[in-house]
């Protein structure tokens, strides 16, 4: 088979090189750029598409922070696209993808440097497993690349170990009662996922199923908890078809609802589908650089939108005369309440509202500080427009977890009056390919 010499130009968001030859774009695994490359070219991924994808048969010339992965699973589990570069590579990577970003919006302004003080490799104290029925038993895994096929692991090398000391148990578990893995060709199948937290001070599970669990089950199950020091352990019912990973409403098998995490020297009530950023020690680096750029006014209001559980606008707190948190998740509302409860903090309101709906209403001059950390999709057109009409010394401090959503969004709080101050790239998922970016503006 003919095979063609080309040099990586670029990677992508999924960790693949990018190189290309005539008119066409080849998609590399293991490729970083820079690197020369002998390949066997694929056929194009959809027909007419330009783009193919590529197989390495040798590489010719590699790059300089080419590193060996850690994790034996690299290349196959898709939780890690960049564990073959260096952590000083991929932090430069990741902050030119921002500049990148910014000068699409008109904004030449050069993005901090990465805070790169060395942390704990255990970084992520969340996880979903997965599960699949192999030759009559059950096994547990990531999913690999691109693909709802299973890899089986027997534990990640990111994340607390009692994580995989308890699924392997689990699975066991369920392997002696004859339980199955729900199939999503067939939509038949009692287990469909477990998701794990870490709070540092306690640990919550939450077991999805098809079905209701039977008494002498969840007898079973409270066991392995307590062996595992799980002090809240849940379970809910997704019937639906397809792959949906959790439903809507949670039950408590044992413990509380809720595990405790502390952050920063508070405490927080984190229920099984409450947000929470996975990676503490990057969380505390970005809610205090935020939270620092809002300054302090007490006798103004400051505004904490999409406020989860309430962590910022708890840190938020000793620095104005009173917060107002918006968040469209009631139950995330209700922990935000408990959380102000459990801290003793009572200048702080939360609204359970669509942003949309509630936050031209609360708009007016008494506002002289937001900070707001959106979902992916960023805040939007109508609210960014909503926040224009904020008039005087007011901070604003914007987290972005998409690129794509900071494109969309910036442009139109620049035209609102808004100006950009400084920008920060926060490496919440070390060798992946994500980034959170923090933009802070003002207005005068």
């Amino acid at each position: 088979m003919d095979t063609k010499i080309l040099t990586v130009r670029s990677i992508n968001d999924k960790g693949e090189g990018l190189a290309f030859t005539e008119d066409k774009e080849i998609f590399l695994s293991d490729a970083l750029p820079g690197e020369k490359v002998e390949v066997i070219v694929g056929k194009p991924f959809a027909a007419g598409s330009k783009r193919c994808s590529g197989e390495i048969v040798k590489f010719l010339s590699k790059n300089a922070d080419r590193q060996d992965p850690f994790c034996p699973y690299f290349g196959a589990c898709g939780g890690c696209q960049l564990q073959h570069w260096s952590l000083k590579a991929q932090l430069h990577y990741k902050k030119e993808n921002i500049k990148t970003a910014l000068k699409s919006c008109g904004v030449t302004l050069e993005p901090e440097n990465f805070v790169e003080e060395k942390r704990p490799q255990i970084c992520r104290f969340k996880t979903i497993r997965y599960f699949k029925n192999v030759d009559g038993k059950i096994k547990a895994g990531f999913y690999k690349k691109r693909s709802h096929d299973l890899i089986e692991t027997d534990k990640c090398a990111l994340e607390p170990l009692w994580f995989s000391e308890f699924i392997q148990d689990l699975t066991g578990f369920f392997n002696l009662k004859d339980l199955k893995a729900y199939d999503e060709n067939t939509g038949k199948g009692l287990i469909r996922n477990v998701m794990l937290r870490d709070g540092g001070l306690q640990r919550l599970a939450l077991i999805c199923t098809t079905d209701l669990l039977s008494d002498d089950l969840k007898d079973a199950l409270i066991n392995l908890a307590k062996k595992h020091q799980i002090n809240s352990l849940n379970y809910l019912v997704n019937d639906a078809k397809g792959n949906r990973i959790l439903g809507d409403k949670s039950l408590v098998i044992y413990g509380n609802e809720y595990m405790l995490a502390k952050l920063g020297g508070l405490l927080f009530e984190v229920r099984p589908h409450a947000f929470l950023q996975v990676n503490p020690y990057a969380t505390l680096e970005l809610y205090q650089k935020a939270v620092s750029w809002c300054g302090e006014n007490k006798s103004a209001v400051a505004l904490d939108l999409c406020c989860g559980v309430g962590t910022m606008s708890l840190f938020l707190a000793s620095h104005f005369k009173q917060i107002i948190g918006i968040e469209i998740v009631e139950d995330a509302i209700s922990a935000a309440k408990e959380n102000a409860d459990l801290n003793g903090i009572n200048n702080v309101s939360f609204i359970a509202s669509d942003l949309k709906k509630i936050l031209p209403s609360l708009i007016n001059e008494n506002v002289k500080a937001v900070i707001a950390d959106p979902a992916r999709a960023g805040l939007g057109e109508a609210n960014c427009r909503a926040l224009n009409r904020l008039k005087g010394d007011v901070k604003l401090a914007l987290i972005f977890c998409s690129l794509t959503a900071l494109k969309r969004d910036l442009p139109v709080l620049l035209k609102g009056g808004w100006k950009i101050n400084n920008v920060q790239g926060v490496d919440m998922f070390p060798h992946s390919t994500h980034v959170e970016t923090l933009v802070l503006l003002s207005k005068k």
